[in-house]
């Protein structure tokens, strides 16, 4: 397995729409996870939406994305990473060698989910966990489900289960590489 993170679309007018508690959570996880891939030389791909939204992924995130050596930037103008990258995505993951994808970022049922079906397709392995994506579901949706322990909306939680690996956390994950290297 060689792994590679993508970062994805972790920027302010995004994340505004994240309930505070999930957003809290994702971040610290991602920064976990970060803080990880700079130990062990996993390679992160920070993906920036740029279209309409000039601005930058969150400040925590991009000062752990620098502690890593192999660390890349590309901008976006669609939903999907791997179509639509400056400088492209794939080309990235060809250069690391990768073959086994991490997914954080929002939305899980929008632009990351759309990632991850391009890169299944592109015969590329995915992972998450619960804590590593989210959606921008509100206080009722969380209340009319309940039993979902993660700010995912149900049919994108499925397929994540269904078609790759997903980890109830970020630690869960992180065990997961470690046991792959």
């Amino acid at each position: 397995m060689n792994p590679a993170v993508l970062l994805i679309d972790m920027q302010e007018l995004f994340l505004k729409d994240i309930l505070e508690e999930h957003r809290k959570l994702i971040v610290s996880s991602q920064l976990e996870v970060l803080t990880y891939c700079a130990e062990t030389d996993i390679p992160v791909i920070v993906v920036e939406y740029k279209l309409i939204v000039p601005e930058k992924t969150i400040e925590c995130l991009l000062d752990k994305v620098q502690s890593v050596p192999r660390n890349r930037t590309a901008i976006k103008i669609t939903d999907n990473a791997m179509l639509s990258g400056k400088p492209n995505v794939r080309r990235f993951l060809r250069g690391f060698d990768a073959d086994y994808l991490v997914l954080m970022g929002i939305y899980a049922s929008g632009c990351v989910f759309s990632t991850a079906l391009t890169a299944l397709d592109k015969e590329y392995k995915i992972s998450t966990s619960g804590d590593l994506i989210s959606d921008d579901v509100n206080s009722d949706y969380v209340k009319m489900y309940p039993d979902n322990k993660f700010p995912i909306l149900s049919d994108s939680l499925r397929f994540y289960k269904n078609d790759g690996d997903f980890f109830d956390s970020h630690q869960d994950l992180i065990a997961h590489l470690e046991a792959g290297r």
